[in-house]
């Protein structure tokens, strides 16, 4: 251990750590999503109904607590695409949409509709077991993947895109594979950073432009001590890709990274710096200080937990997964 940034590699080890939602959250969410495909699948049966699949954070690994809401596509039946396809305004999949909500009401209370136009059902009782599952209507693309509708207003027509859920993971799986892993933990502390400061970007952008970054990245085969380097100069980074238009793994679409982000991404490295500088020097209260500001009151808050005598955990076994000095 070098006599700085003693702190470093037990920190950001802890913090990892506890964003992954518990093996009882995963699987509260995957037999709740479960559930709900199987009623819209008996719904549509007689029509020769396609599939489901999870997709999002909880497909990717990179789901953090508190892991309430999770993404279900559903893939409907190829034959009813004509008509929700000829109703080219934001009441395109209203025939459907119709028919999900009555099939859904049928067995939850609540259903809603999301701004892109997909249906929300929340299931459970109180915060612990309470879980959202965001319900995407799908129809089989051409090749692989699936057409989504992405309603876009009042005045604008319904858009479609293809997206290619495989290609999405395996480009993710690829940058974790040239960086021990970093790319799915930087997405996790980037969404715990969303979360705490509000930050007005999509977590899928923030999944591309991570994995992006540590492809890129100097120190991308290095350890956890370069930890807080990592976080400082993505910020640093992403700052330039502002109104970019970012490559979607699979799709026939880019998607637009936006800027109302852009001031706090410059606040978050100015913050970063400062407490990578803190870190160098060992001030360790200072320092935690600042990560709290940048990533909400659960950094730090438990104390960090041995270290596994081989730091190259599989992410999907314990969330970590390091390479070497």
């Amino acid at each position: 251990m070098t006599a700085e940034w003693r702190h470093v590699t037990g920190r950001f080890y802890a913090f990892i750590a506890a964003l992954a939602p518990t093996p009882e959250e995963r699987d509260r969410a995957q037999t709740t999503a479960a559930d709900v495909a199987k009623l819209i699948a008996r719904r549509f049966e007689c029509y020769g109904y396609g599939d489901h699949r999870v997709m999002g954070g909880f497909a990717k690994g990179t789901a953090i607590r508190p892991a309430r809401t999770i993404d279900l596509l559903c893939s409907l039946p190829a034959g009813l695409a004509g008509e929700a396809e000829l109703a080219r305004g934001p009441r395109a999949l209203t025939p459907l949409h119709h028919d999900l909500i009555g099939v859904l009401s049928l067995r939850y209370g609540g259903v809603q509709t999301t701004h892109e136009g997909w249906l929300c059902v929340t299931i459970g009782r109180g915060d612990d077991e309470r879980v959202t599952v965001r319900v995407i209507p799908a129809f089989p693309g051409a090749d692989r993947g699936y057409r989504i509708s992405t309603p876009s207003g009042k005045s604008q027509p319904t858009t479609w895109r293809h997206t290619d859920p495989f290609a999405e993971s395996t480009n993710l799986r690829k940058a974790d594979a040239l960086s021990g892993g970093k790319a799915t933990h930087l997405v996790r502390m980037l969404k715990a950073w969303r979360l705490a400061r509000g930050v007005p970007i999509s977590s899928f952008a923030l999944e591309l432009l991570a994995a992006d970054f540590v492809t890129v990245w100097t120190y991308h085969r290095r350890s956890l001590l370069f930890y807080d380097w990592m976080v400082r100069d993505f910020f640093f980074w992403v700052t330039a890709q502002a109104g970019t238009l970012l490559t979607v793994p699979g799709g026939t679409n880019g998607l637009e990274a936006g800027e109302d982000w852009l001031t706090e991404a410059w606040t978050a490295y100015e913050v970063a710096r400062e407490a990578s500088a803190l870190e160098r020097d060992n001030r360790d209260g200072d320092a935690a200080n600042l990560w709290r500001a940048l990533f909400g009151p659960a950094f730090g808050r438990q104390p960090a937990p041995a270290l596994p005598p081989a730091w190259h955990l599989s992410p999907a076994v314990s969330g970590i997964a390091v390479a070497a000095e």
